[in-house]
């Protein structure tokens, strides 16, 4: 079994590299095995190693059904998580201009990270000049957050979310009304009922407990029907974390590493507008320097159009 499996995974890795590395999806191939100095005297034991790590990484995803919901996003904090083959092979990455003329020039580049449900990474969306004026528009502005639960109209516990946070508003700056347009380019989706752009910044330790997105169904006090509850999420990495920080979901057991400048997005609901409980995330806790974030969350209301459904509730991916 550990043979066969050894044979299948050269004949990937030889076609991996021959098209696109997923680990490193707009570099260069060459360089990229250059710079890791993988030779041809060498490459069967590379593989090796390889196995052995896929094979310790499937051990350690079965196990972790067996945690808590909290061991479960503990555990995803400290270990780096790599998804199976089956996943990993059916993942891609490519360049989206959405037909819009000029994204045809300049086209977003996008890393499929997982499949159902749909979540991506964008690289290289928002640019330190922008990066730079929201962080200096939301610093005089930020307070502690807090987290309520609706439906029993009390708080949560302080230590679920220890962060501060900023709203900025398209009035206050050109590159905030200007990011609102890129996000309607990255996810085909409409923006005119999503909420302004929140910024949030974590020192050593703070972190976001797991957590979903939208409104629990039958909750009418947090989204009312004129936006509808929150479809969509855009998640901005505004600066490159020395250590934690990662956004992990703990049902999927995927870890995203904070990038400066990358943005990553998914769906809060199926297509149905259901709720999509594998969607449940958190923020890991900053071991080490800062972390600046910035959400910004789409609802349903105005999606009709911008969001096919599909006879099998799964997402129609539009390029």
């Amino acid at each position: 079994m550990k043979t066969e499996l050894k044979i299948k995974f050269y004949y990937f890795l030889i076609g991996l590299l021959a098209s696109v590395n997923i680990k490193n999806c707009f570099g260069n191939v060459e360089e990229y095995v250059q710079t890791n100095s993988i030779q041809k005297q060498n490459v069967d034991e590379k593989i090796g190693q390889l196995v052995n790590e896929i094979i310790l990484t499937e051990n350690k995803i079965k196990e972790l059904k067996e945690l808590s919901l909290l061991e479960r996003r503990d555990f995803l904090c400290k270990e780096e998580i790599s998804q199976p083959l089956e996943i990993q092979k059916q993942l891609k990455c490519r360049y989206v201009n959405r037909g819009v003329p000029f994204l045809k020039i300049a086209p977003f580049k996008e890393e499929e990270l997982y499949l159902e449900p749909r979540i991506v990474m964008f690289h290289d969306v928002i640019y330190d000049k922008e990066i730079d004026i929201f962080m200096n528009l939301t610093k005089p502005k930020l307070y502690k957050a807090e987290v309520k639960r609706f439906l029993e109209k009390s708080e949560v516990d302080e230590s679920h979310r220890v962060t501060q946070i900023g709203w900025l508003y398209d009035f206050e700056h050109e590159y905030v009304k200007t990011l609102n347009y890129r996000i309607k380019d990255m996810t085909n989706l409409n923006i005119d009922t999503a909420e302004q752009l929140q910024v949030s910044y974590y020192e050593i330790g703070g972190h976001y407990a797991p957590h979903y997105d939208f409104a629990l169904e039958g909750d009418t006090t947090f989204f009312d029907d004129r936006i509808g509850n929150r479809i969509a999420t855009v998640l901005f990495y505004l600066n490159d974390v020395e250590k934690g920080g990662h956004t992990v979901f703990t049902e999927l057991n995927i870890s995203l590493k904070p990038k400066k400048g990358a943005a990553a997005f998914w769906y809060n609901l199926k297509p149905n507008g259901k709720v999509d409980n594998s969607t449940m995330h958190s923020a890991c806790p900053v071991i080490s320097g800062f972390k600046w974030a910035a959400n910004k969350w789409l609802h349903t209301v105005g999606q009709e159009f911008s969001r096919p459904c599909s006879r099998n509730n799964e997402t129609i991916i539009l390029n």
